[in-house]
């Protein structure tokens, strides 16, 4: 989530990614105003294969997307900060197959992009925003116990740690967490999780050296302590993202903190729901809620911490849903609903409203 220093704004812009044909609409901008709890259509654009993913810059001046096909791509984008629609400037090869996941470096020099395929791809950028000529990237190897979903190497998500210089990347395939440096993109350590979890998706804990990662495949969140070099290497705690009486499938997809670390989301594709967490002291969370997303396959969601909002994309049902967060913590249903084709990520920034 970005944000524009100063009073608190009323009107948000929304990027959506979906998975879409090249020729189809895949990238979508909403105008959301807050006190009428409403979302309403601005801009819709077509020139980028299921654009799975996107990640927007503090300056709100540049938006990336991945383009999740077989040989992947990664296009920049310029944002217009009057009309917030975005134009093309460039868009290079990942390396790799099937990229789901792309963020920028902590001093925003670089992307990083986690391609299905099993590699993690870093692409320096210029000043002027647009993908640069460097590239690196790194490849994964192994597998894990299941036999479906575990035979090779899949990276789904890489990300900086906040305030360091190392940067994590959760795979699917192989059951680990491996560690880099954002300098070079060395590998500095590789952490194990629980075989068959499946890690997917960070979320940081603002004041404690905590991370935790949703395992797609377990249904569980995964929390452990930093050390003082930013690197995972100890299991504090693993706790379920379902109600114990939940027996049929569901597969765990994304996760975000509020901003004072007291909440924890997460959520359900199956279940079909945002689970909600109050972390204790020690950040252990524990469950407290599910909310239904009135939808189907919810596999993003954004927390707009400042507004109390939340909204998720429900790839399944063609949805995406407007959630208040009430005073418990709780996302509560709004009653908007957007029909939208296959949603898969949205990302929000502040209107500046001077």
């Amino acid at each position: 989530m970005n944000e524009i220093q100063g009073n608190k704004k009323n009107e948000w812009m929304i990027y959506t990614g979906s998975y879409a044909e090249k020729t189809s609409t895949g990238i979508h901008l909403f105008k959301l105003n807050v006190k009428e709890k409403k979302l309403d259509l601005v801009e819709k654009y077509t020139g980028i294969e299921n654009p799975s993913f996107l990640v927007i810059n503090k300056a709100q001046t540049h938006l990336y997307a991945v383009s999740e096909v077989e040989y992947g791509m990664v296009v920049s984008y310029a944002i217009n900060r009057q009309s917030e629609q975005i134009r093309e400037l460039n868009r290079k090869s990942t390396n790799g197959m099937a990229p789901c996941y792309v963020s920028l470096s902590e001093n925003e020099s670089c992307l990083y992009i986690s391609n299905y395929g099993g590699t993690v791809t870093r692409i320096e950028l210029q000043e002027d925003g647009t993908l640069g000529e460097h590239t690196t990237t790194n490849e994964h190897v192994g597998s894990g116990v299941w036999a479906d979903r575990q035979d090779a190497p899949h990276a789904h998500s890489i990300v900086p740690v906040p305030n360091s210089s190392v940067v994590v990347a959760a795979d699917l395939g192989t059951d680990k967490i491996y560690v880099y440096d954002d300098k070079d993109f060395a590998n500095l350590a590789k952490m194990s999780t629980i075989p068959g979890s499946g890690p997917r998706h960070f979320a940081f804990h603002p004041t404690l050296p905590i991370m935790y990662v949703i395992q797609e495949l377990s249904n569980t969140i995964a929390v452990f302590e930093l050390n003082d070099q930013h690197i995972p290497d100890s299991l504090l705690g693993v706790v379920t993202t379902l109600p114990d009486d939940y027996k049929e499938e569901n597969t765990a997809a994304d996760l975000h903190i509020s901003e004072d670390g007291q909440f924890l989301y997460a959520s359900n594709r199956g279940h079909d729901s945002i689970a909600t967490y109050k972390v204790a002291e020690s950040g252990i969370p524990e469950i407290i809620a599910f909310t239904h997303t009135e939808g189907k396959g919810p596999r993003n969601f954004e927390l707009i911490d400042e507004e109390k909002v939340l909204i998720a994309a429900n790839e399944q049902s063609d949805s995406l849903v407007l959630f208040e967060i009430n005073k418990e913590g709780i996302p509560t249903f709004t009653g908007n609903t957007i029909s939208l084709s296959k949603p898969v990520c949205v990302q929000a920034i502040a209107r500046n409203q001077e």
